[in-house]
């Protein structure tokens, strides 16, 4: 079973993702930023700074996970930071051919997404959860 992280950073109202150009399922569409958990990575809130800032070219170190999702083949957690408008405007750049996007959180639903960001952008933005939720779902990495 793999492992992976996916953040997602907020600033005023937006949301930082990027227009995933691989795998092919995913080609067109908004995703968080994330990767792989490494076998170095001493737990997954290491795993998502470094990863961003692979990504990215931010350091980001305000993360919170908020959700963790259990697929047939991959674990996935969720975390979300929240930042100041000069750090955000840094968020600029993937580190390959792929494009970060500030998208306007009420904007959302008019893009193209994966699926589950239907639910997971609203329950990052959800003040009410302090605690980590668990989701068990085979279905949820879909074309929206």
């Amino acid at each position: 079973m793999r492992s992976m992280v996916v953040g997602f950073v907020f600033c005023d109202n937006k949301v930082a993702l990027v227009r995933k150009k691989r795998p092919e399922w995913m080609s067109g569409l908004l995703n968080g930023v994330g990767g792989g958990i490494e076998s170095f990575d001493k737990t997954p809130l290491y795993a998502m700074i470094r990863e961003y800032k692979e990504e990215c070219g931010v350091e980001i170190t305000g993360w919170n996970a908020y959700c963790f999702l259990n697929c047939s083949d991959s674990c996935v957690y969720f975390f979300r930071a929240f930042v100041r408008k000069e750090i955000f405007e840094k968020i600029i750049r993937a580190d390959n051919d792929e494009e970060i996007e500030h998208i306007e959180v009420s904007n959302l639903f008019n893009e193209k997404k994966v699926s589950n960001l239907s639910w997971l952008i609203p329950l990052a933005l959800d003040e009410t959860i302090t605690d980590m939720v668990f989701v068990n779902d085979s279905t949820t990495f879909k074309r929206d």
